[in-house]
């Protein structure tokens, strides 16, 4: 009899952790961070890796911060010479694989800075997904000098680069 409850048991526990309600976290986010913009500044960028380990496809619906008007994810493309950030509406993250959000490439904009954010504070950002999970994560803010600067070093002001925000930074690309 003690060997049929221990087997139903068992059973009973390891099909409730192969559950989705107790299965791994099907979006792991790593490498979180912003550098610091001066305090005039009100938009900055964040960088992340979003990695999937689900089985699907799983797209993101909505970034949202406390600390900024609103928050978007662009690619960085070049047309005609010049480069354009290009909103992402709904980025996806394809089955087991990974979102690189990184300078120069896919990142996160956040938009109209309600105050300013120093190097060592952090920034709270909320992701939404359509498979109905929310994770909020910290972006540490740091300090853009040598050591762990992570600019894009080709970009610089003045060269015509759009933002699809309506904001004009301007960038040109040197190979």
């Amino acid at each position: 009899m003690n060997y049929k409850k221990t087997v139903l048991f068992a059973t009973t526990l390891l099909s409730l952790l192969a559950s989705p309600a107790f299965a791994a976290n099907s979006i792991t986010i790593t490498d979180s961070w912003s550098p610091e913009a001066p305090p005039v500044v009100k938009v900055m960028a964040g960088y992340m890796v979003i990695h999937n380990n689900s089985n699907s496809d799983i797209a993101i619906t909505s970034i949202k911060s406390k600390l900024f008007r609103k928050v978007e994810i662009h690619n960085t493309v070049m047309k005609d010479n010049t480069l354009h950030m290009v909103r992402q509406d709904r980025p996806i993250i394809r089955a087991k694989q990974t979102l690189v959000l990184e300078p120069g490439k896919y990142h996160m904009m956040l938009i109209g800075r309600q105050k300013p954010v120093k190097a060592g504070e952090n920034i709270p950002v909320t992701l939404s997904f359509d498979n109905g999970k929310s994770i909020n994560i910290s972006l540490p803010v740091r300090k853009a000098d040598e050591k762990n600067k992570k600019t894009a070093p080709a970009m610089k002001c003045g060269g015509g680069m759009k933002c699809g925000g309506g904001m004009k930074c301007g960038a040109s690309m040197k190979k």
